[in-house]
Formats: C-alpha cells, sequence, structure tokens
C-alpha cells in the first residue's frame, strides 16, 4: 500500500534523530505558525526551517468506524479497544482493532470474552498481549468499572484480569507495565451522577500469578485529578494536578516501586500550580509542558492555558529547569516522546475557543540542546487523536473516524 511503501524509503534514509542532525547545521532563527488570540495564524520565535512530512494511515473502515478509540502500541502493531460512539450501544463501544504498520493493514480482534462496553479505560501492551482495566462502563448503568481482561494477538483471545486485591472502580488511572507487574494509580471514581472524585491510590498486578497488591499511600500526594504522570521504569512521578474545588496544584512525589514507597519532589524552580499538562519521561528527565489553571481564577470564574514555555524535572539531580520557549503553550495537544524529541502537535491554545477547534501546528522539543523545530502543517491529522512513537515515525490515529497520519522527517 501507498503509506508502507512511502515509510519503507524513509527507512533507508534513516531515522528521525539522523534526519533532524541533518538540519542542524542550518539552524537559524525563524517564524513559524501559531496561535492567536483572534484565530488567525500569528508568528512565535522557534529555531530552524519547519521540519518533516505527514503521510496518510490506511483507513480502518468497519473495523472502528466513527469511535474515539483507547489503544497502545506493542512494538510491533498498534491495538486499539473501546471508546465512545454514537454508533455503539449507550455510546460505549466493545470493538477493537489491530493495525500492521509493516503492511499498512487493519485486522477486527474477537470480542468472545472481551470486557463490556467502555470508555476512559486504560490500554497497556504487557508481554504477549493487551492489558484493559478500568474505565465508565454503560452497563448496567453509567458506572465507573473496575474489572479488565488481557488480550492476547497471537490467539485473537481474551482471559480476565483477577480481582483478588484489585483497585476500586475507577476511570482515567495512570497504568504502566513492567516486565512482571501492571501498576494502577490514581483516576477518578465515578457512580453516574454529579462530579467524579479523585481515586488516589492504587495496586500492582501480577502477570504470573494473576493477583494484585496494594500500593501503599504513605506519603503521597494529596488526591487530585489531571495530575503530569510518568514511569521511568523504576518509579512513578506525579506533579501538580487539581483539587477537589478544581484549584490547580504545584507539588508532588516520586513512588520507588521497589520499596513501595514515596518521596517529596522538589518545588524549588517547579512549574506553577496547574492540571492536565503535557507530561513526557525522556529517559532522565519529566518534560511538563502547557496545562491548565496558572494564575489562578479570571474574573468570569474560569482559568486560562499556561503561557510558559515549559519545564524539566530530573529525578537524580532532584532538580527543576525551565526549558527554552518555542511552540505556543496549549492544553491537551497530542504528545509523544520518540526516543530523542518531544513530539507535540495540535491541542487547544488561545487560537482555539470552541468546543472543538484544535490547533494545526506543533513542534519538536530536543531537551539536550534545549531548542524547537516546527513541525510543517501541510498534509497534517485534522481534529482530536492520540499519538505512538512506532520507532521510525510518529503514528497519530484520530477520532471519530478522521483519517490518521505518519509524520516522518524529511
Amino acid at each position: 500500500m501507498a503509506d508502507h511503501s512511502l515509510r519503507t524509503r524513509h527507512r533507508e534514509r534513516g531515522t528521525l534523530h539522523g534526519a533532524l542532525l541533518r538540519f542542524a547545521a542550518a539552524i537559524a532563527p525563524a517564524l513559524v505558525f501559531g496561535c492567536s488570540p483572534n484565530g488567525q495564524a500569528s508568528s512565535f520565535h522557534i529555531d530552524g526551517p519547519p521540519v518533516g512530512h505527514w503521510e496518510p494511515v490506511s483507513s480502518p473502515g468497519d473495523a472502528l468506524g466513527q469511535m474515539a478509540v483507547r489503544g497502545a502500541y506493542t512494538g510491533a502493531d498498534w491495538f486499539g479497544w473501546g471508546g465512545s460512539s454514537a454508533q455503539c450501544s449507550a455510546t460505549f463501544c466493545s470493538i477493537g482493532a489491530m493495525f500492521h504498520p509493516s503492511s499498512g493493514t487493519w485486522q477486527s480482534v474477537s470480542t468472545t470474552g472481551a470486557p463490556s462496553p467502555r470508555d476512559q479505560h486504560a490500554v497497556v501492551p504487557v508481554p504477549g498481549g493487551l492489558f484493559v482495566w478500568g474505565g465508565l462502563c454503560s452497563t448496567p448503568t453509567f458506572a465507573s468499572c473496575g474489572d479488565g481482561a488481557i488480550y492476547s494477538p497471537s490467539s485473537d483471545s481474551w482471559s480476565p484480569v483477577g480481582p483478588q486485591g484489585a483497585p476500586s472502580p475507577r476511570y482515567s488511572p495512570f497504568v504502566f507495565a513492567t516486565q512482571t507487574e501492571v501498576v494502577v494509580w490514581g483516576g477518578a471514581h465515578w457512580s453516574g451522577g454529579g462530579n467524579g472524585t479523585a481515586a488516589w491510590d492504587g495496586a500492582a498486578y501480577n502477570l504470573a500469578t494473576g493477583s494484585w497488591r496494594a500500593l501503599d499511600g504513605t506519603g503521597a500526594p494529596s488526591a487530585r485529578l489531571g495530575a503530569a504522570t510518568v514511569a521511568t521504569g523504576t518509579d512513578m512521578l506525579v506533579w501538580g494536578g487539581g483539587d477537589a474545588a478544581g484549584n490547580p496544584l504545584r507539588d508532588g512525589a516520586i513512588h520507588h516501586l521497589a520499596t513501595n514507597t514515596w518521596e517529596l519532589m522538589e518545588t524549588a524552580g517547579a512549574p506553577s500550580a496547574r492540571w492536565d499538562p503535557v507530561s513526557l519521561w525522556t529517559g532522565s528527565e519529566m518534560l511538563v509542558f502547557g496545562g491548565t489553571g496558572c494564575g489562578g481564577r479570571s474574573s468570569s470564574g474560569g482559568y486560562s492555558v499556561c503561557n510558559d514555555s515549559g519545564f524539566a524535572y530530573d529525578p537524580a539531580k532532584r532538580r527543576w529547569r525551565a526549558i527554552a520557549a518555542g511552540l505556543a503553550p496549549r492544553s491537551s495537544p497530542i504528545a509523544v516522546w520518540t526516543g530523542s524529541y518531544a513530539f507535540i502537535w495540535g491541542g487547544a491554545g488561545s487560537c482555539c475557543q470552541g468546543a472543538d477547534c484544535r490547533c494545526s501546528d506543533g513542534g519538536l522539543y530536543d531537551p539536550v540542546a534545549d531548542v524547537w523545530r516546527a513541525v510543517v502543517p501541510d498534509g497534517s491529522p485534522i481534529g482530536d487523536g492520540a499519538g505512538y512513537w512506532i520507532g521510525d515515525s510518529v503514528l497519530v490515529i484520530s477520532n471519530l473516524g478522521a483519517p490518521g497520519r505518519y509524520f516522518l522527517p524529511k
């Protein structure tokens, strides 16, 4: 297929890191498109000419339909399951698909033994499969769900996640996997009415025994929603978010998996209080960019998008640093760590005041050189979605049936 052959030729020309290094010799100040209060394109300072190009992803057809899907990349294939769509019963779905980037083809997955219809659940790759847990369920009523299953691509089958010692039902938890466990922390409870309340505890699921162990909450940060959260492989970092009254927070802590203990993070040099920022782990630092709530409430009672450049926290050195200004601030963009760069695309900013408005620009941030590069906008995805680094490109899966895209360097 077209997308497969183009990406194959790109791999023969080199990786993302190598291609961007070829641009480095030509770095010079440039003006690129960003967000402005009147909704028109405006300029902001960023280094070098725009880089990369976009290519189409083959349509999933009936495999996913018009879904806002939840997914994960396994290292070879993309897996998506569940989500919301008007075409599904009670708006929540229990269908899924695999996408094979090597061939550009889609494949439906079995629904036998799959979890009940849900949205805002966790999907994370584990050895030999995909772990699906929690979320908002539509049966018997809209409420948090506390069950799940593991999908095996090799057998196209599901097996239930053991319930013994499982965390309380919740949606939008932070979930990550090690070689032996799946860790679930935080999220929110919802029982079908009013607002969700923070689920500020967690547990780790043993993939071999099918049982859970509780994570110690002693020394953990206070209950919150929308925190910046990353996993390092040995630790979990939690920072910021909002409290039950909607006030943004400016503190955090580190959970050490080996000892099941918490340690407070430094606040000197930390970002201002905010919730829902971008948070990515680079291998040595946690990047925090954008978010909402900086500066407190406005006269109308609302909050604005944070307008600073971003920050990085080094847990080994126990310190924060401000990162270079570049990409216009925004909330809820597509954010992916590529192994060398942070890829940021879309999101809502000062140029996007409507409920469905998304910024149509983005950038690549190099934390070693502390510089931003603009991403070319031509051929970019439309609307909302999620991004995944697949080894030579960023795979963007768009929501509600919109065409997906690959982002590759030139």
